[in-house]
């Protein structure tokens, strides 16, 4: 399952498409997401009665606090955070980054992943 991020503007077209009737699976070959997508927003968009027609959709605000994932900062991590002080003193006495890894490898073992 992929966790894509959807736009609110993509969010509000498949609650009026559904307003509109058409069917889960028409929905989502129409915007193209998986119907388990279309159905958490029919569900969610049913319980706050957003597929009656008398009833007009709600701004981006309400729509996001049903609709958006806290983000976080990614958790990339280097492969070279070990070494990062010695790499850091070599770096400042001027010694070339490819010779800085070789000395990794030759003497800490380091294999660059």
């Amino acid at each position: 399952m992929t966790y894509r991020m959807f736009e609110m503007f993509e969010i509000r077209q498949i609650i009026q498409r559904l307003r509109r009737g058409e069917s889960l699976r028409q929905v989502a070959v129409s915007q193209q997401v998986g119907r388990a997508k279309v159905k958490l927003i029919h569900t969610i968009a049913t319980s706050q009665q957003w597929l009656d027609p008398l009833v007009s959709l709600p701004d981006d605000r309400v729509l996001a606090t049903f609709f958006t994932l806290p983000r976080t900062a990614p958790q990339n991590n280097s492969s070279v955070e070990a070494y990062r002080n010695a790499i850091l003193k070599w770096h400042a006495q001027g010694i070339n980054a490819t010779t800085i890894r070789r000395a990794l490898h030759e003497q800490q073992g380091f294999c660059g992943r």
